[in-house]
């Protein structure tokens, strides 16, 4: 190679070697919708955490690999009376199928007056045509037990 096309070469490379963050080309493939829960309420009444994993473009949740949610009460105000849910617990959800929306209801009651919250803990993986990256998010709920 000449000199000249050596250092073209090189700044050529150089010019298509912009660093691409994975993670960030990840987080965006999908979103987690988050409804609030309904309140005030009172005592011993059943709510429904409510979220959905919606999936941009390409991206899937794998329909074989492991999935999970952990939802916990943060004090004993609310009661989680189905702490762990898997794919299977999805509404409509059908096994082996390359899901793009995902929804879930976290089953909880009101045990005490109070602010009541609930967290829950997502992993499962999203995949693509090019990869799968197993993928955890944290979520919150609140409502206020008044009665």
């Amino acid at each position: 190679m000449k000199r000249r096309d050596l250092l073209l070469f090189g700044v050529l490379v150089l010019m298509g070697s912009e660093k691409v963050d994975p993670t960030k080309d990840r987080e965006r493939k999908y979103e987690v919708v988050v409804t609030p829960l309904a309140g005030p309420v009172g005592v011993g009444a059943s709510l429904a955490a409510k979220l959905a994993i919606q999936c941009k473009e390409d991206a899937y949740v794998h329909p074989d690999a492991p999935f999970k949610i952990v939802a916990t009460s943060e004090n004993e105000t609310l009661k989680v009376t189905k702490e762990v849910l898997t794919r299977g617990d999805a509404e409509g959800a059908k096994l082996g199928e390359k899901a793009t929306v995902l929804k879930f209801a976290i089953p909880v009651s009101a045990a005490a007056k109070g602010d009541g919250v609930v967290k829950a803990s997502l992993s499962f993986f999203l995949c693509t045509p090019a990869w799968c990256h197993n993928m955890k998010k944290d979520m919150t709920w609140s409502v206020v037990i008044d009665h």
